[in-house]
């Protein structure tokens, strides 16, 4: 018997949490048994056991009185047996006792259990949660009784077994009923881990079970300064289907004076809930990884199909003006040449352009602008630009706007010229010669105060799209796979860019398309609106501007100078060359600094208008704007400064606008742009 006390103290000390107080109350007849207990708890106590109230009566005037209610309703002889006939296992509760001279925070704990010989009984702990100290339990001759308290501070494992690596055999401490029924009477521990294993453990586990849990390797591994060996591994499937993952745990209890192993605690821990976390957490991560291998793989087509895309305008560009170099004195070969190398140079832009834009959506630095503009007039600017085209192709278009309740609203305009120019633009490409297209706007009421519903068609009758393609018609990259649009230019982004920036706008864009029949896009958004009486001060307010705006003849901007701030010898000649062209003269600097200095050296009015560019070394053109911006002469505060730049995204033109830039033009410039910039902020000079 002894000797089996000693071996469950083992199995206390290892497991269990050290409390100075441990005692076994028997729920029908009162009579308590101190299990453990300091040396204050046990003065002037001669005998074992003593009526459970008559301790409860003389503990209680030791608590501090705002707790001693809350103590006796959860620990009165009454109260416990109430908890235990409702089903309760356990009951805790805080408090502060006079413990050692001073006042400390302890816990108190009852687990309710049942006993053949006993009947049913509570085994309360008191620990001091204060400064965490663990007393020496007092060793008791009940096996049974420790065995209640082992499986009452080990909940967290559900089965504990004491190993005794020195005989090679073992004790259960508690278990699962169906390993018990299939352990049996056996207590050789080499065959009972064999058994255990060939009965409950999948077999792609057991290999690396038994290993770890063999009596050999756990004498030579566990040590003072390893002390715990631990594997994993699956449940056989169990009645409902489910399998279990289990960490089993061996723990050194016990050594001998040489250090060599003598005994070990062997707990097991369902970890199920944790396991199926990190595998769905594994999964995740595996799917984004081939999401990213995908995605890196869609670049790289994507990077050999621009590397073809790109060369073709180049070598266009390269091969045209060649030609039109040894052409000089064929007046219509060369003009033919020119017209090739423009045509392939706006391409190249648009193709680049794209690139850029797709950059910017997938870092998340695209932003949008918010200005008032007409919905109305964006619709009949979009037609004007795409008509040309139109007509190339023999296309029959056909343009239907709604009346409108709110016309004008706030927004970007230019990125929404982007969305239905891309798709527009698209039904003019993928449509054969002689077809028709649509465009369709209207206005839906709407739910959001302050806000219009609006939605857009645009439908063709041409070669369609695959059910396959229309899935990824949105992805970057993505080209449909026909011999009738191979020949056709594009990057396979201006519809992935179309959609991310509609859903920018708190809109969407959906599709329906018929192979070999035609497509139809419906752009839907919801805009902030212009309220009545600003629309009517707005429309005349762009009426004026655009009468300002009208394209001035050569006589007018032959009086206008113009400052032309640009760093490249290349890029500043050929602006130069251009703007030139219109009748104005041009004066250049080739940074901010030298711009400003040749401002501040020119008197008043000397230049109508400023032309800067924005990437510069020593000072940069939003520097020089704020500088010139800031001079303390009159013509500093109104001389109009455009930008002019290839950063052609809306936080750039916000950026240049807050440097106090008037407008903002994107290289290379195009001569009706220009035209409309020194109409607008010349005409009325």
């Amino acid at each position: 018997m002894q000797q089996t006390a000693g071996y469950i103290q083992e199995i206390i000390d290892v497991l269990g949490e050290m409390d100075f107080a441990i005692y076994e109350v028997n729920l029908q007849s009162g009579y308590a048994t101190i299990i453990r207990a300091t040396e204050l708890i046990k003065k002037g106590t001669e005998k074992c056991g003593f009526l459970w109230e008559d301790l409860f009566k003389k503990g209680i005037g030791y608590i501090v009185l705002e707790y001693r209610e809350g103590f006796r309703e959860r620990f009165s002889l009454e109260s416990m047996r109430l908890a235990w006939e409702s089903g309760e296992e356990k009951r805790t509760f805080v408090c502060q006792v006079l413990l050692h001279g001073a006042w400390r925070y302890i816990a108190a704990t009852a687990f309710f259990k049942e006993s053949k010989s006993r009947g049913p009984y509570a085994v309360l702990t008191f620990q001091d949660i204060d400064e965490r100290t663990k007393n020496d339990m007092e060793r008791v001759q009940n096996d049974q009784r420790m065995v209640s308290i082992i499986s009452s501070l080990s909940s967290m494992f559900f089965a504990a077994y004491y190993i005794d690596l020195e005989n090679d055999t073992f004790r259960a401490v508690t278990q699962e009923e169906a390993v018990g029924n299939i352990l049996g009477d056996e207590k050789n521990f080499t065959q009972a881990i064999h058994l255990f294993a060939e009965s409950f453990i999948c077999p792609q586990d057991r290999e690396e079970y038994l290993r770890c849990v063999d009596r050999k390797y756990l004498m030579h591994m566990l040590t003072k300064e390893h002390t715990f060996v631990a594997t994993e591994y699956r449940r056989l499937p169990d009645k409902h289907n489910q399998r279990k993952w289990i960490r089993a745990t061996v723990v050194l209890a016990e050594t001998a004076a040489d250090g060599t192993p003598r005994g070990a605690v062997y707990a097991a821990q369902d970890i199920t809930e944790s396991r199926l976390r990190e595998e769905k957490e594994q999964e995740a991560l595996r799917e984004a990884c081939e999401a990213a291998n995908h995605a890196n793989e869609a670049k790289s087509e994507f990077m050999s199909r621009m590397s073809h895309d790109i060369r073709t305008p180049m070598n266009a560009i390269i091969g045209m003006t060649e030609i039109a170099g040894r052409y000089l004195d064929d007046r219509e070969r060369v003009t033919d040449c020119l017209e090739k190398i423009k045509v392939s140079s706006r391409h190249l832009l648009s193709l680049i352009n794209e690139v850029l834009d797709m950059s910017k959506i997938e870092s998340g630095k695209i932003e949008l602008a918010a200005e008032e503009f007409s919905l109305s007039e964006l619709i009949d600017n979009l037609v004007t630009m795409i008509r040309p085209s139109v007509q190339q192709k023999n296309h029959t278009l056909r343009v239907q706007v709604a009346d409108m309740e709110h016309p004008r609203v706030v927004g970007d305009p230019v990125r929404l010229q982007q969305i239905f120019m891309n798709i527009l633009g698209n039904s003019v490409k993928y449509t054969p010669e002689g077809g028709t297209l649509s465009v369709e706007a209207r206005e839906n009421t709407s739910a959001m105060r302050g806000y219009g519903s609006y939605v857009f068609v645009f439908a063709d009758n041409g070669i369609g799209m695959s059910r396959e393609f229309l899935e990824k018609l949105f992805e970057p990259f993505s080209r449909e796979e026909d011999s009738r649009v191979s020949k056709i230019e594009g990057t396979g982004l201006g519809m992935a860019i179309a959609r991310n920036i509609a859903r920018k706008m708190s809109g969407d864009i959906l599709v329906e398309s018929t192979e070999g029949e035609g497509s139809r896009f419906t752009v839907e958004l919801s805009l902030k609106v212009v309220d009545a009486p600003k629309q009517e001060a707005e429309a005349l307010s762009e009426k004026k501007e655009q009468k300002e705006a009208e394209p001035l003849g050569k006589e007018i901007l032959e009086k206008k100078r113009l400052l032309l701030v640009e760093d490249n010898e290349l890029n500043r000649e050929i602006a130069e060359e251009i703007i030139s062209q219109t009748g104005v003269r041009v004066e250049t600097a080739e940074n901010g600094r030298e711009a400003l200095e040749q401002f501040e050296r020119m008197p008043e009015n000397y230049y109508d208008m400023i032309f800067m560019d924005i990437q510069m070394p020593v000072m940069n053109g939003y520097e020089a704007t704020e500088a010139i911006r800031g001079l303390s002469r009159a013509d500093a505060a109104h001389i109009p400064i455009i930008a002019m730049t290839a950063n052609a995204f809306t936080e750039d033109i916000r950026r240049s606008r807050e440097a106090g830039m008037n407008e903002h033009l994107t290289k290379p410039l195009d001569i009706g742009a220009l035209m409309k910039c020194l109409g607008k902020w010349l005409g009325g000079k």
